[in-house]
């Protein structure tokens, strides 16, 4: 069984203000291989919208803490995030994450 589980933890460590290079590096290799493992194992795995929404918030802040070349790291895994999000019921789920994208719409 792959688990989301152990990388969790890690982004809001990403969203701290002094979070070193070779630390936000090593937090995407891990998301990285957790992907990979989920890819690999072709199981279905599911995330919440708080992990989705944390995720989602991380790559588009516009001032955030994350070095350039980081940031569109996790731009380029955000499609794969978006699977594990929608990935079992696409329609049922949207009407769940919809409220929270239209808040982020709002400038």
């Amino acid at each position: 069984v792959v688990s989301t589980q152990s990388t969790g933890w890690m982004l809001p460590i990403l969203q701290s203000k002094k979070t070193e290079r070779q630390v936000q590096d090593y937090i995407v290799r891990c998301l990285e291989n957790t992907i990979n493992d989920i890819i690999d194992a072709k199981e279905l795995v599911e995330i919440s919208p708080s992990d989705f929404f944390g995720y989602f918030d991380l790559v588009f802040t516009i001032n955030s803490n994350l070095y350039p070349q980081v940031q569109l790291l996790l731009l380029e895994m955000l499609e794969m995030v978006k699977c594990m999000a929608f990935a079992d019921d696409p329609v049922r789920k949207l009407r769940s994450y919809f409220p929270s994208l239209l808040i982020r719409l709002q400038p």
